[in-house]
């Protein structure tokens, strides 16, 4: 488990849709065409009682994607959602995957059965003209598959049309495997963006925000320091945990005070060399939420202290929009 006192709650759901039209192609960014098509079909189905939060959270939406803005919280629900990536053109019977998570106190299988997957189901078979077009995904795909995250492997919920109603699903089943502390096969030392991030300011960088650069670089105080990852990742674990009470500085304390000092000294050797650190960031394309993407090579390689908590990062996904599966990244 993690150190963590109390653990996270997640529930991880890997969807797999095939496409049935002869050829599809889908929005510049998918985990926000998703979030919106499947956030209306879902208040839309609701009763009114329950469908009042989602129709305020899908009012705010519009207005600010009218102004080309983007909600922290679309959803009136701790969810994340993650387009794995992939070409926008798909053929006939190519498939189209991404992951949907659940956080916290809405980390709730029954949920997901009784109100998620069937508004899944009418985005794929909906007639809706609001929907539907010749070359959109909404009504042209068939759920081919569902699975469930336990630990690192996926188990089907959904397989050739059934659905296993006698799976049991737990909101800390993801953890299993994930937490080991243990000396890497190999040094990691680059972290990869696979999403645009939006972590504000670093805290242990200067701010040169306000200097001269070429127009689409990235201010050094925005490039992410291991120190402004795992500060992300504890006022991110504030929403997964059960009491919504909490602050960062509430979790950091629920770690033992030996591994408080562990990481504390990891990220100064960590951190004494951060002049030597290389960085391929640039702006997002226009269109999606978040402010950067890219690379960053670092000037040592990750402390096996440092590297479950970084792991962690990455799934919980960290900074702003993380709604759209915003923060995510791969240790290399």
């Amino acid at each position: 488990m993690w150190p963590f006192a109390t653990p996270i709650n997640l529930i991880r759901y890997l969807i797999v849709w095939r496409n049935q039209a002869s050829l599809i192609r889908l929005p510049p960014v998918l985990s926000v065409a998703i979030s919106e098509t499947l956030g209306t079909m879902i208040a839309e189905r609701l009763d009114a009682y329950q469908a009042k939060p989602w129709q305020k959270a899908l009012v705010k939406t519009i207005e600010l994607r009218n102004q080309e803005q983007f909600p922290d919280s679309p959803w009136p629900i701790q969810a994340s959602i993650l387009a794995y990536p992939g070409n926008r053109t798909v053929g006939q019977g190519e498939p189209i995957i991404w992951e949907l998570k659940l956080f916290g106190a809405d980390a709730d299988h029954g949920f997901f059965l009784e109100v998620i997957l069937p508004a899944l189901e009418a985005a794929s078979t909906t007639s809706d003209p609001r929907w539907k077009s010749a070359y959109s995904p909404w009504g042209n795909v068939a759920i081919d598959s569902v699975y469930v995250g336990f630990g690192q492997r996926w188990e089907p919920l959904v397989l050739n049309g059934r659905l296993d109603l006698r799976m049991t699903v737990s909101p800390t089943q993801w953890i299993d495997g994930q937490n080991k502390i243990s000396e890497p096969a190999h040094p990691f030392r680059q972290i990869t963006w696979i999403t645009p991030f939006d972590l504000g300011k670093m805290p242990d960088r200067p701010d040169d925000s306000e200097r001269p650069r070429e127009a689409d670089s990235i201010p050094r105080v925005y490039v992410p320091t291991v120190q402004g990852i795992l500060l992300a990742m504890l006022l991110r674990a504030t929403t997964a945990l059960p009491d919504p009470k909490l602050a960062p500085k509430d979790v950091w304390q629920m770690l033992a005070p030996t591994e408080q000092s562990m990481i504390r000294e990891a990220l100064m050797r960590q951190e004494n060399d951060t002049q030597r650190e290389r960085q391929m960031l640039q702006r997002a394309h226009r269109g999606w939420p978040g402010q950067w993407t890219g690379r960053q090579l670092l000037a040592r390689p990750l402390a096996p202290a440092l590297l479950a908590y970084l792991n962690l990062a990455a799934i919980l996904h960290i900074g702003r929009y993380n709604h759209y599966g915003c923060g995510t990244f791969r240790l290399r």
